[in-house]
């Protein structure tokens, strides 16, 4: 099964390492840069809210295993993308299997179940498997996936800061060759940076903006097309 590009990351630019801003991150990055899914390589566990970068480094994991020729799956478990219970039969079989926002089927008993089950069959054949989340855990309501999970090696991301978020779109634009004007960048960050995505986004409303050639690039132009988005309010 492919790895899926998660929602709001430009198709161009796939997921890597190389082009998520650590942060307070850095361990993290550099541990899982290092995780081949290899049998004895611990389980490793990712917690942090939303915009922390769980999707972003579960598909850098997920395309540098199909760079080195593994098989690898990511379970999306959000209620939009998620698959049928059945999918997972087998799954045990791939490489490297990485279980996206494990939270999201939190009190759904067959879910946990079905998920505990896969993650046993995982530690029997040796499969690689990293697991996301926006709790420690200690906090998950499952007995059998805390139990299961307990001996994982776990980091908590942090989301970015103010300064962070501003040097993600200053990154992103600059791969782009986009030079966005100081008030451009302003509005972008005020307005559209609560979430990576969302800045991401309107990233690509900008980008458009050039690309159409009909109006300059300031203020008035990407307030216009970013509201005609869904962007701005």
């Amino acid at each position: 099964m492919s790895a899926q590009i998660p929602l709001g990351f430009n198709a161009r630019e796939r997921a890597s390492f190389d082009n998520f801003l650590a942060g307070a991150n850095t361990p993290a990055i550099e541990r899982l840069a290092r995780f081949t899914g290899q049998p004895g390589e611990p389980v490793i566990y990712l917690c942090g809210p939303a915009g922390s970068g769980r999707t972003h480094l579960v598909q850098a994991v997920c395309n540098a295993a199909s760079a080195r020729g593994q098989s690898t799956v990511r379970i999306g478990l959000q209620a939009a993308e998620r698959l049928p219970l059945a999918a997972l039969d087998g799954m045990e079989n791939v490489a490297v299997v990485c279980v996206d926002d494990l939270d999201a089927v939190a009190g759904d008993t067959a879910w946990e179940a079905a998920l505990d089950a896969l993650i046993g069959r995982l530690h029997h054949v040796g499969g690689g498997l990293l697991v996301t989340a926006d709790r420690p855990v200690a906090e998950l309501p499952h007995a059998g996936l805390r139990e299961r999970l307990e001996s994982a090696m776990s980091f908590e991301l942090q989301p970015l800061d103010a300064a962070g978020r501003a040097a993600l779109l200053a990154a992103r634009a600059g791969r782009r060759g986009l030079l966005l004007p100081a008030d451009v960048t302003a509005l972008l960050l005020r307005h559209c940076s609560d979430h990576p995505a969302r800045l991401i986004a309107a990233l690509d409303t900008v980008e458009q903006v050039v690309l159409d050639g009909r109006r300059r690039l300031g203020v008035a132009s990407v307030r216009t097309a970013l509201k005609a988005a869904g962007l701005l309010d």
